[in-house]
């Protein structure tokens, strides 16, 4: 029994230095995570579907200390940047000190002109495919309708006056 014991403590001493080490490693060592990419500028109308339509994928890389997120966001902007509206579909790198990176988001986009109407974010692969309810699809149709809105406004003011 005496040379149980000196014979088992050093495989259990060495499993634990290379627990250690892989441990170790698995925290300096980049992940990866395919995500859908798209956005009002860029494949606005097969943003909405992105399964169905074949959306271009993108694989991204975690930085240290981060966690690696694909989002889909659906933002409503108003004055200057009103053609960015629409859904955005993406990977993001999530800080230590973000815990939900829709809420996140909400704290950025809020109160700039923009509204964040809808939001998820996952960490699973090609996870960002929600579809979004009366979201808008492409910059052309917000184009259109802050024009027609204009032109109707421009209509009731000259028949009020």
């Amino acid at each position: 029994m005496g040379m149980y014991f000196p014979t088992v403590f050093p495989l259990v001493f060495i499993a634990g230095i290379c627990f250690v080490s892989a441990q170790d490693f698995a925290a300096t060592t980049l992940r990866s995570l395919i995500c859908y990419e798209c956005d009002p500028g860029n494949f606005a109308e097969q943003c909405a579907s992105p399964v169905a339509s074949g959306v271009q994928q993108i694989t991204c890389f975690s930085e240290l200390n981060s966690t690696l997120v694909c989002m889909s966001a659906n933002i409503t902007y108003s004055g200057a940047e009103a053609n960015n509206s629409g859904i955005h579909r993406g990977c993001r790198t999530q800080g230590v000190a973000v815990t939900n990176y829709c809420d996140w988001l909400k704290e950025e986009v809020d109160g700039r002109n923009a509204i964040l109407t809808d939001c998820e974010s996952c960490n699973t692969t090609r996870c960002n495919s929600k579809v979004f309810q009366n979201a808008e699809t492409s910059s052309a149709s917000s184009l259109f309708k802050m024009a027609f809105t204009a032109f109707i406004a421009s209509v009731l003011f000259a028949t009020l006056f």
